[in-house]
């Protein structure tokens, strides 16, 4: 294995991998063929290159995780969460609220024949034109034009099937992009989204003007891209 020595343990170079270590979960087998006796893993005298496997605990929920030495290290370094579990559950929390928010943007528009749940999970998209900021669903299979487009089932497929909090850093980047390239705190964007829906399904008749102009806002504030 990799020497460990008192500048490259885990303990030394990660403290709050040292600090979560699980403290009856990680034995390995000995390092000769024939030892069959577990012995303990220590962040003190485990290098924080190794591959070997360790597990934590999360201190806010409980949660025990188990990934490699190596790995849980440089996610100190780069300042990840620790706790995939949570960074899971963060995400599935964000995609769920994103469904919700392009489904009643379906709602609003042509496909007003759809319930939430039904738009939710429609193979259908949303696309905001460049020119004039109009929205309109379409098939999937149709083709492909220009803009910001989101197919809830494919978008919810990618990001829960792959790394969870690598989805969420996606997610950061690619919700709440203006069309002119400006990022804005997400959770504002959706905020906005979700009350410009609301003000053109609640205005009076004669306030069609303001109702189309609310629309227009929100098509420019909440971009998604799959």
């Amino acid at each position: 294995g990799i020497k460990v020595s008192s500048s490259n343990s885990v303990k030394v170079v990660a403290p709050e991998v040292a600090r979560r270590w699980h403290p009856k979960k990680n034995r390995i087998k000995g390092l000769h063929s024939g030892d069959t006796q577990l012995r303990r893993l220590k962040p003190s005298k485990t290098s924080s290159s190794s591959m070997a496997h360790c597990w934590l605990v999360c201190p806010a929920h409980g949660h025990e995780v188990a990934m490699q030495v190596r790995e849980a290290c440089l996610r100190e370094k780069q300042g990840r969460d620790l706790c995939t579990t949570c960074v899971h559950n963060r995400c599935a929390e964000l995609v769920s609220e994103l469904l919700d928010t392009v489904a009643l943007v379906l709602i609003a528009r042509e496909s007003a024949h759809l319930s939430e749940e039904e738009a939710a999970r429609q193979r259908t998209w949303w696309a905001p034109e460049l020119d004039d900021g109009e929205s309109e669903a379409e098939a999937a299979g149709s083709t492909r034009r220009r803009g910001m487009r989101w197919w809830a089932q494919e978008f919810r497929r990618k990001i829960l099937t792959e790394i969870p909090d690598a989805a969420v850093q996606r997610i950061k980047r690619k919700i709440a992009t203006q069309n002119n390239g400006k990022r804005l705190p997400h959770t504002a964007a959706l905020r906005r989204g979700h009350a410009a829906v609301g003000a053109a399904a609640t205005s009076p008749p004669q306030d069609n003007e303001k109702a189309a102009e609310a629309e227009t806002t929100m098509t420019s504030s909440v971009c998604v891209v799959s």
